[in-house]
């Protein structure tokens, strides 16, 4: 007995939608390839621009002259940065690696991120738990980031909400900085954080963990922009 009009649409139907999906699929692995070429083409380009960058060594103390001014170090070395970066040690990092990372200050950083008022570091702290016991990354996907500035002192700060109510003088402040004129805003470094001992974080050279905490917040703010007051990650205003 043969198949009925209707099975045979409904065959039809079935291969139809298989063949639709397929191209979708091969259309966003392609995507995807590409966008990842198109990253590694950057960091390569990366990489050659800054290889004349003075090359920093482990357990060695560098004085004012490095203010403002972009090296490297060596991949894991942590950085003690003490009131303005007048002063600036590499600290042997827990494992051993060849591979180099880069600091950008000052004009470089600039001319890799010029937008009005985004800021090449931040502040964070992998130690630090809320009253809940949650980490820093795990308020920012629960609780999200906010902006604000003081009134008094016109200082404007970016932050991470601590609790369900968003109170600003319960958050982590991660950037902060003063518009001293239209053209230029001065980001602060702290030699005393509210928070305890929080590191210094790089834009140029963001942890993993830390990297994928701020794509996911990004995506969320842009998936429901109704539910934060700040949507750009990396601008204070």
């Amino acid at each position: 007995m043969g198949k009925s009009p209707t099975e045979i649409a409904l065959e039809e139907e079935e291969a139809n939608h298989a063949s639709e999906f397929s191209v979708w699929a091969q259309c966003a692995m392609e995507e995807a390839q590409e966008l990842v070429r198109e990253k590694n083409e950057n960091n390569i380009r990366f990489l050659e621009k800054t290889a004349h960058l003075p090359l920093l060594k482990i357990d060695c103390t560098y004085d004012k002259r490095m203010k403002n001014k972009s090296f490297r170090i060596p991949k894991g070395a942590s950085l003690e940065v003490d009131t303005d970066c007048r002063k600036v040690r590499v600290c042997k990092p827990q494992v051993h690696s060849s591979e180099i990372e880069v600091i950008l200050q000052g004009v470089d950083a600039k001319e890799c991120w010029p937008g009005d008022y985004e800021y090449f570091f931040m502040y964070w702290d992998m130690k630090y738990r809320n009253d809940e016991g949650l980490s820093l990354s795990e308020c920012v996907t629960q609780y999200g980031i906010g902006g604000c500035k003081d009134i008094e002192t016109e200082i404007y700060s970016k932050v991470v909400y601590m609790s369900q109510s968003r109170d600003i003088n319960y958050a982590f402040v991660f950037a902060a900085g003063l518009e001293v004129t239209k053209d230029k805003f001065h980001f602060f470094k702290w030699e005393v954080h509210q928070w305890g001992e929080p590191t210094i974080v790089y834009r140029s050279c963001i942890p993993r963990e830390i990297k994928d905490v701020i794509m996911a917040r990004q995506l969320m703010n842009l998936q429901l922009p109704e539910e934060c007051d700040t949507i750009d990650w990396w601008k204070i205003k």
